[in-house]
Parts: C-alpha cells; sequence; structure tokens
C-alpha cells in the first residue's frame, strides 16, 4: 500500500492559489514530515524526528495533511457567506 506514496509527490489542491505538500526528511538516523504551502517558506506543520523509515513518515504526514484539510473545511463551513 506505502510502496506508491514514495515514487510521487502528494499534492491536494486547496483552491486554485494554494496547495498543500508533504516533505520527509531524514534527520540524522530518523525521518521527520512537514506541511507546506506553495509560497510559504516556515512548514504548516510539522513532526518530530521519531520516524524509523520514509514511508511511515509520509504516511503519517498524509494523515496529518488530511485531519488539516478537514479543519480548514470545518472553519470555512461555520464562516458567514456574503451576499
Amino acid at each position: 500500500m506505502y510502496a506508491d506514496l514514495g515514487k510521487q509527490a502528494h499534492i491536494i489542491q486547496m483552491d486554485a492559489q494554494n496547495t498543500l505538500h508533504v516533505r520527509v526528511e531524514r534527520r540524522a538516523d530518523k525521518y521527520i514530515w512537514a506541511l507546506h504551502r506553495d509560497g510559504h517558506f516556515h512548514a504548516v506543520r510539522f513532526s518530530a524526528p521519531v520516524y524509523s523509515s520514509e514511508a511511515a513518515a509520509r504516511a503519517a504526514g498524509i494523515e496529518v495533511r488530511t485531519d488539516h484539510l478537514a479543519h480548514l473545511a470545518r472553519l470555512a463551513a461555520r464562516r458567514p457567506k456574503v451576499k
């Protein structure tokens, strides 16, 4: 299941101008994930270096990205509509 995750970029369209990327980096002997938005240098969210494999870090990052997008959708749904 996770074999294909390392081979492709994982991008979810948020709207016409913003995308959210999961980046996996190696730190010493562990891996981290970070969520980055296009045009922003700093990560939206990131993990501590606790993952022993790149696939585990990427899978965790994708799960957090999904939760983050769901949170943004809930916030947008609560916002009053402008007429």
